[in-house]
């Protein structure tokens, strides 16, 4: 499974989801903007490309400096909610997973 595009949500919903396409995203917004308007209340949205990071890959995680990690596995959180785990045995949220520091990209 490869990420490439992601939405995060502020407001009343603080989360991030992924998804494989661009396809997949339209069709998660058209379902699920309203519904979770409606559900939290005040909730904005923002789309942001993903790295389209996959197992195997080597990645940073914000927050962790230039340490540098491999990805061993995907799991699922939720519908539309995952997370990588990695090499040190800690699962990150994929939108946190990126490539800026790695010594060779």
């Amino acid at each position: 499974m490869i990420f490439t595009h992601g939405i995060s949500t502020s407001g009343g919903l603080h989360s991030h989801f992924c998804f494989t396409s661009e396809e997949a995203r339209k069709e998660w917004k058209r379902k699920k903007i309203r519904e979770l308007s409606e559900k939290y209340g005040n909730v904005r949205f923002e789309e942001h490309p993903l790295r389209g990071l996959h197992v195997g890959d080597r990645c940073n995680v914000w927050g962790e400096g230039t340490d540098e990690f491999k990805i061993k596995r995907v799991v699922k959180y939720s519908d539309d909610r995952y997370g990588f785990v990695l090499d040190n045995g800690v699962c990150e949220e994929v939108h946190k997973c990126h490539t800026s520091y790695l010594k060779t990209n």
